[in-house]
């Protein structure tokens, strides 16, 4: 019994998960390029990605550094004091 009222359950979920794909389809509006503000490679470059997807090579630095996470001789500075500590008047990071 138990088995017969998930599966009941299961298959109204998947109807609620077909109606959402054709209603967003329809009606909803169209994503940009980067419509989570993607910090990688993947959202460089337009949607759908042109061959090749880019002229140069670009660089992609390591967000690990950024927080410290590689190396111990590293000097250990929270995220938290990063987020908290101001920068000097017109620098951008």
């Amino acid at each position: 019994m138990a088995v017969s009222t998930f599966s009941f359950i299961f298959g109204l979920s998947q109807l609620l998960l077909v109606w959402n794909i054709i209603r967003s389809n329809r009606h909803g509006e169209p994503a940009g390029n980067d419509p989570w503000g993607g910090w990688s490679l993947e959202w460089m470059t337009t949607s759908p990605p042109p061959t090749p997807s880019f002229h140069d090579i670009p660089t992609q630095g390591d967000m690990n550094e950024l927080y410290g996470h590689h190396g111990s001789h590293q000097k250990k500075e929270s995220p938290l004091k990063k987020l908290v500590t101001p920068l000097a008047k017109g620098v951008e990071e």
